[in-house]
């Protein structure tokens, strides 16, 4: 009892763009980003002047022998503006520096992500693709084995067959009634997952609009890469162009970029820490609004205001070989992240070369095993037919339809696994 409804159309395209604006992981990513980016801006705050506002109110005990004498108010309220700002501070900068590079390593692994999450939508439809097409073939099989079944009858009738055929084609009705069923479920799994990629509704259901090589967006000149890879001289051309074009181009390596060009820099802050002083003005105006003192000595601070000024210079003599590790420390983690670089370029070049090999070999199946289902279907027919004269057994009509079906779920498969590839 399938109700049809209006359901929402979705396609190849549409679906990367879901994904990139709904995906939850996407977006939870990006505000990890934005919040990263603030890390910039604290940073950098340790640049500008940092002024401090104090009130106080003091009092001692009046036979404390300072407030006898009058040295010391015996009640007090004064308050103060204290200004402090870094005039150079190689730390400081340093830290501003290594702050904006690892901002642009987040921001690179936003885009790694960004482009998994649209692989991983665009390869979810196609296998929604796939699961459609499997259960409209089991489908399909389950109307040629009720056909199997009235052939059967037939043959019975004309004394050509016993019982022991109907029999076989009605369990074999029940078993491919089973697998309509579980190709039925498998839809609804895919599109299930599909919808939690692009943050839908987990039960919605929708229309998917064929993809096909010509497809919008798939290639830009089909013929072009189709004939590249028919050639062996053309597909290595095509490899080195690929694999530079990944190196220039891919996140995952512009991030590795970004935290080596940081630990460059901490490695530079470090080395400076033996000779770069930190230079420091410190500023500070304070005035005593009201005081208590004993008037017989003379002094009066009442209303006063007093300012101070200092440029502080400090440089580490010596932190006990602190320094030197700190150092070893980052030469190291930049001799790291120079190995991982070259250990992930050696990667991508393996996975691309991988990739060519792999879409060569998907794409060259797509027409043979299109010839391989003509081909399977035609023998069905034949023998079915002759099946129905009582010139075949039902093995050989069970064997052509069994081989038939498996050929054109290879038929159809080849071209979304191709895509896949792609």
């Amino acid at each position: 009892n399938a109700i049809e409804e209006k359901e929402p159309k979705i396609s190849l395209a549409t679906v990367a763009e879901e994904a990139v604006r709904a995906n939850l992981s996407i977006i939870a990513a990006k505000l990890g980003v934005a919040a990263n980016n603030e890390n910039i801006a604290e940073v950098r705050s340790a640049l500008f002047p940092k002024i401090t506002g104090e009130l106080g109110y003091t009092r001692l005990n009046s036979d404390n022998v300072y407030v006898e004498n009058g040295f010391n108010a015996e009640k007090s309220v004064s308050g103060a503006i204290k200004l402090q700002q870094i005039l150079f501070s190689e730390k400081a900068l340093a830290n501003l520096e290594i702050q904006k590079e690892l901002q642009i390593a987040v921001e690179e692994q936003q885009r790694s992500l960004e482009i998994e999450v649209v692989k991983q939508a665009m390869s979810t439809f196609l296998n929604v693709l796939m699961s459609q097409t499997y259960h409209r073939i089991q489908q399909d099989n389950l109307a040629l084995t009720q056909t199997n079944l009235e052939l059967a009858h037939g043959r019975v009738q004309a004394g050509t067959s016993d019982m022991s055929d109907v029999y076989y084609w009605e369990s074999a009705i029940a078993t491919v009634r089973q697998d309509v069923l579980k190709a039925e479920a498998d839809v609804e799994k895919a599109q299930d997952a599909l919808n939690l990629i692009l943050n839908r509704k987990i039960s919605n259901r929708f229309i998917t609009e064929p993809a096909t090589l010509n497809t919008l967006g798939i290639l830009r000149d089909k013929q072009v890469l189709l004939n590249l890879i028919d050639d062996q001289r053309d597909i290595d051309l095509l490899s080195d162009f690929l694999i530079h074009e990944g190196s220039a181009n891919l996140p995952s390596l512009h991030q590795i970029n970004a935290q080596k060009r940081a630990q460059k820099r901490q490695l530079l802050s470090d080395e400076r820490s033996y000779w770069s002083p930190d230079i420091i003005l410190a500023t500070d105006v304070s005035h005593v609004f009201d005081e208590t003192r004993n008037p017989g000595a003379g002094i009066d601070m009442e209303n006063e205001t007093d300012w101070q000024a200092a440029i502080r210079l400090s440089l580490p003599l010596y932190e006990g070989g602190a320094r030197k590790a700190r150092t070893s420390r980052s030469q190291l983690k930049l001799q790291q992240l120079e190995v991982t670089y070259q250990d992930a370029l050696r990667t991508i070049e393996q996975r691309i070369r991988s990739d060519l090999h792999t879409m060569k070999a998907s794409y060259s199946s797509i027409s043979l095993s299109e010839e391989a289902a003509l081909a399977a279907k035609k023998s069905f027919t034949m023998v079915r037919e002759n099946y129905a004269q009582g010139t075949r057994t039902m093995s050989d009509l069970l064997s052509a339809q069994n081989a038939s079906l498996i050929a054109e779920q290879a038929s159809v498969n080849t071209v979304y696994r191709f895509m896949m590839d792609l």
